[in-house]
């Protein structure tokens, strides 16, 4: 799976809660240039996508599920040393079908294409390698045709960073200016079905947001653009177009936000099964606390506030928006790293302790099972915190952690990563890369 969100001087990793930004030095909000803070600002909004929206919580769901359904799989065949990229045989817990629908359902990200002319837009079905006996069989996919004969998908990469962009533009004075794909991408498929209501920025930006609340955002982004172009309907208050998720059903009809909640839900319980430690429930307490804070805010966000982002762009510049600021202090802030790879995180307000901290390991197990990557991302983290609080004994060493850091599971000294490995049984299992 292929998951990043980039921009020219930034990156977000979804699911696991890591921002980069090129940035010199301390990451202090009260301090940022203004071009920097609306760096900052464009990465944040995919956090909130992540949090906030039906496609950013499956997305979630989804590696969670990955991780655990590998882990089970070794316990059960029961070799020490294992292979990766681990690759499940079969689709056991339907994880290959569920990177097939992530990957199409995305569309593409990262393309040489910089300018979208001409465009046209079709819907074609994709069909699926691994749904057995499962009622889905294909995928409807939005096939865009730009300068003639430039083809992209338009998926939901395309609409996430549409909607950075253009709360960005609308709030940033100083910005970095960005390709129009994939960062105008909604805005000219919107032009491009109806052009009256493409025009109307802020329109677009809220039937973004509302695509986003759905599995597959591209096919329902023109869906209902067809539909409000049958109808005429161009509302001049963007917050309107909300009203749309009030009266939508999903999955047999389930309403939409009762469903969204539902997943909250068991997102939270998947987040938190990432660290447990029965014999030592203080060990988990922080981690746990924070799970409840970011999920708890971010459910109660969308069900009370559902045009929250316009809010968000009533103001301007973002750095002077008290909701975006409350909201910042509210979630705190994913793991950011700046251009020296030095880590910094904001903690909600009033907690403390190990939180996303704990989701920079499952990312860089993640890599180790998923990509046969050994290097850990950890390092310069662990070897800033070793300088810091010498007391701590993380004693992170270039050996270990850069090419082996499982092996730090079996030591007294546990870093974050050993302490997960340790923490899920895996401390008498190797992977060897194929």
């Amino acid at each position: 799976m292929d998951y990043r969100q980039k921009a020219n001087r930034g990156e977000y990793i979804p699911a696991f809660f890591e921002m980069y930004l090129k940035i010199d030095g301390e990451i202090d909000l009260n301090k940022l240039s203004e071009r920097d803070f609306s760096l900052f600002f464009h990465e944040y909004i995919h956090f909130l996508q992540d949090i906030t929206t039906t496609y950013g919580l499956n997305t979630c769901f989804a590696y969670g599920e990955y991780v655990q359904s590998v882990v089970n799989d070794i316990y059960e065949k029961n070799q020490q040393v294992f292979e990766v990229p681990y690759v499940c045989e079969n689709n056991k817990e339907n994880i290959r079908l569920n990177e097939q629908i992530q990957k199409i359902t995305l569309g593409d990200w990262d393309s040489h294409i910089k300018s979208l002319n001409n465009v046209k837009v079709s819907l074609e079905e994709y069909d699926l390698d691994f749904c057995n006996n499962l009622n889905l069989s294909s995928i409807t996919t939005v096939c865009v045709q730009a300068n003639e004969d430039d083809f992209i998908s338009f998926g939901a990469s395309a609409i996430k960073e549409s909607i950075a962009y253009i709360m960005e533009r609308y709030c940033c004075k100083d910005y970095e200016k960005s390709d129009e794909f994939p960062y105008s991408a909604a805005e000219k498929v919107a032009q491009a079905i109806f052009p009256e209501f493409g025009r109307r920025i802020l329109n677009v930006l809220a039937l973004s947001d509302c695509s986003l609340m759905f599995s597959n955002p591209g096919q329902v982004f023109v869906d209902m653009l067809n539909q409000f172009r049958h109808k005429q309907y161009n509302p001049d208050k963007a917050c309107d177009i909300y009203s749309q998720l009030k009266r939508a059903k999903v999955n047999e009809g389930i309403g939409l936000f009762d469903f969204f909640e539902n997943l909250a839900n068991e997102v939270q319980r998947k987040l938190k099964s990432y660290f447990v430690v029965p014999e030592h429930p203080e060990l988990h307490k922080a981690y746990h606390e924070w799970v409840d804070t970011v999920i708890g805010t971010a459910l109660k966000l969308r069900k009370q506030r559902p045009s929250y982002l316009l809010d968000i762009i009533s103001t301007s510049p973002a750095s002077s928006s008290e909701l975006f600021m409350k909201i910042v202090n509210q979630l705190g802030t994913p793991m950011i790293k700046n251009k020296q790879k030095d880590y910094f995180a904001i903690k909600p307000y009033g907690q403390s302790g190990w939180s996303v901290e704990i989701l920079k390991s499952v990312h860089q197990i993640y890599k180790i099972l998923h990509d046969g990557d050994f290097q850990c991302s950890l390092y310069p983290w662990c070897l800033q915190t070793y300088h810091l609080r010498p007391e701590e004994k993380l004693n992170p060493t270039e050996g270990k952690c850069l090419k082996m850091p499982w092996v730090r599971a079996s030591e007294e000294e546990l870093c974050p990563l050993g302490l997960l490995w340790k923490n899920w049984n895996m401390e008498h299992y190797c992977p060897k890369k194929r």
